[in-house]
Formats: C-alpha cells, sequence, structure tokens
C-alpha cells in the first residue's frame, strides 16, 4: 500500500477520503477548500492551527473548517498513521436550516463524541463487503 491512498466513489461526489501511512512527509502550513475531518489512528503530531500549537495522541479527531490555516509535524516520520475525510461545501450548503444549526465542527473532540466520530471514519473507508471505498 503507498504511503497515501485517496478514495472517491461517483456516487458521492462531495465526499474523498484520504488514508496514509508512515508517511516521511511533514506539512507546511496549508488549508483545504472542504471541511476536513481527520482520525489519528497511529502516532502523534504537533498540530499548528490558526496561530495555536496543539498536541494530537492516536485516538483523537481533529477537524478544520474550509480555509483554516493548519500543519501537523508528527512525533515520528515512521510511525504516523491517520484517515481524512474532506466534504464539499457546496454539499452542506443544501441542507436544511435546522440540520446546518446542528452541524458544529470543533477543532478537537472529547471523550464519547471522538470515539463516535473515530468509528464513523472507519466505517466510511470500508463497505459492508468489507472492500475499500474506492
Amino acid at each position: 500500500m503507498p504511503d497515501v491512498t485517496f478514495y472517491r466513489n461517483e456516487a458521492l461526489p462531495f465526499l474523498e477520503a484520504k488514508q496514509c501511512t508512515k508517511s516521511d512527509l511533514t506539512y507546511q502550513k496549508h488549508f483545504h477548500e472542504e471541511y476536513s475531518i481527520g482520525s489519528i489512528d497511529e502516532g502523534e503530531t504537533s498540530a499548528w492551527c490558526d496561530g495555536t500549537m496543539h498536541q494530537v495522541e492516536a485516538g483523537r479527531v481533529i477537524s478544520f473548517p474550509p480555509y483554516m490555516l493548519h500543519a501537523c509535524h508528527p512525533a515520528s516520520l515512521t510511525v504516523w498513521r491517520y484517515k481524512m475525510l474532506f466534504i464539499k461545501q457546496d454539499w452542506l450548503k443544501q441542507l436544511e436550516r435546522r440540520e446546518l444549526e446542528q452541524l458544529h465542527i470543533p477543532f478537537l473532540l472529547e471523550g464519547d463524541k471522538n470515539q463516535y466520530c473515530r468509528h464513523l471514519i472507519a466505517g466510511i473507508l470500508t463497505t459492508p463487503s468489507g472492500k475499500h471505498f474506492a
């Protein structure tokens, strides 16, 4: 498996998933046009976000709204795995107003919310047959 794999499905054009394993990349400051929600599977990183540094360890979910400047610097270049979902803004804009009001994307989730979100991200990357989202 390559260090970075992208998953797309024509039936879900608003969603893209990325899985990274043992990446030797350190990330410069950047932003995404989409909502970005990630799950740290292994390792830890120093995550710079909008002027503040955060330590993010395995098991945590991290998210960034569109255009928020951020960068991640893994503590170990050999022990670093994560999954990231990118959700296009256009798709979210079609939601009903009450649905949008319920949508809160914090920077770091805590407790049960964190665990539930990790479970959902893992589920999105695997179909019922056990094959990866392609």
